[in-house]
């Protein structure tokens, strides 16, 4: 089962905490959803809500293995005792794991340490990351795990000489072919279907990049009137 944040910013003004209120964009769609909401819109992050809050930290779906754990700012503090009334019904409105994280501390935290990541490839996705490893480490697809009838899990230097035999000197509508005959490999109904998994490495600044885009754009301005210590993140999850 998936998880999701459910979470809002709160600014600290003459001693009384406020929320920042935003459209809903579910008003309308659902009976009692109000006109404007304290939930900030941030999308499914494992990697994000490990930092946060330590929440899905090295797990993905069904336990599967996501990478080593990731150094966190909070666990499960609890919801801030005089959290804002909107913040409580219209934002953190998750099951479990309640907490909360101060603009300083996430302006202090060490963004540039490195995350050891792993994920499943198959036969596609392991030839371009294969091939464009050296300047983008991630993978551009992979999942958790992959199980089921046909599934074959092989090694890295199985893979890579595997898709070798392939690719090797193809060129032009050869290579198109050939990646073809890899991807058919790959997908059902092949009763020999690959995976791989690998491991890479990133900065936690590139793991969460909501951070960047989608929290501080807000927090930052509060911050820069009001004190990087009276501005917060308050949270929960559900799932």
């Amino acid at each position: 089962m998936g998880c999701d944040i459910h979470a809002g910013v709160e600014y600290k003004a003459n001693g009384e905490w406020k929320a920042i209120l935003f459209p809903n964009k579910y008003f309308g769609k659902y009976d009692n959803e109000p006109k404007k909401s304290a939930r900030i819109d941030i999308d499914r992050d494992y990697c994000l809500f490990s930092i946060l809050a330590n929440v899905r930290n090295s797990y993905g779906f069904a336990g599967c293995d996501t990478g080593d754990q990731f150094t966190f700012i909070s666990s499960e503090r609890g919801l801030p005792k005089n959290i804002t009334t909107k913040c409580k019904k219209t934002a953190c409105t998750g099951d479990h794991s309640d907490t909360w994280v101060s603009l300083k501390e996430i302006l202090d935290f060490d963004w540039k340490q490195t995350a050891t990541r792993r994920g499943v490839l198959s036969a596609v996705q392991f030839e371009e990351w294969d091939r464009c490893k050296e300047f983008r480490p991630q993978p551009k697809e992979w999942c958790g795990d992959v199980a089921g009838n046909g599934i074959m899990h092989i090694s890295e230097d199985e893979m890579r000489s595997y898709v070798n035999d392939i690719m090797r000197g193809a060129r032009g509508a050869e290579w198109t072919a050939n990646m073809e005959k890899l991807k058919a490999d790959s997908e059902w109904p092949s009763k020999t279907r690959k995976y791989t998994r690998i491991t890479w490495e990133q900065s936690y600044a590139e793991c969460a990049k909501q951070v960047w885009t989608k929290i501080l754009p807000y927090m930052l301005p509060l911050g820069a009137e009001h004190g990087y210590k009276n501005v917060r993140l308050v949270m929960n999850f559900d799932s």
